[in-house]
C-alpha cells in the first residue's frame, strides 16, 4: 500500500515534478509501455494518460 500512496503523490504533483525531472530527462523520447506511466510523466501531467490506481495484493498473509 505505501507503493500505491507515492504513486498517488507522484501524479498528484505531475506538473511540479515535471518541471524539474525535465532539466535532466526528455520525456518525450521515452520508449518505455505505458504500464510504467512515470516515464510518461509529462503525459501524465497534461492528462494524455488517464488511469485507475487499484492496488495489487499478491502476498499471501497466512
Amino acid at each position: 500500500m505505501k507503493l500505491l500512496n507515492y504513486d498517488m503523490l507522484l501524479i498528484k504533483n505531475a506538473k511540479m515534478m515535471l518541471e524539474h525531472i525535465s532539466e535532466v530527462y526528455d520525456f518525450s523520447l521515452s520508449d518505455e509501455p505505458l504500464s510504467q506511466w512515470w516515464w510518461h510523466l509529462d503525459q501524465v501531467a497534461s492528462g494524455e494518460i488517464a488511469f485507475q490506481l487499484i492496488p495489487d495484493i499478491t502476498q499471501d498473509f497466512m
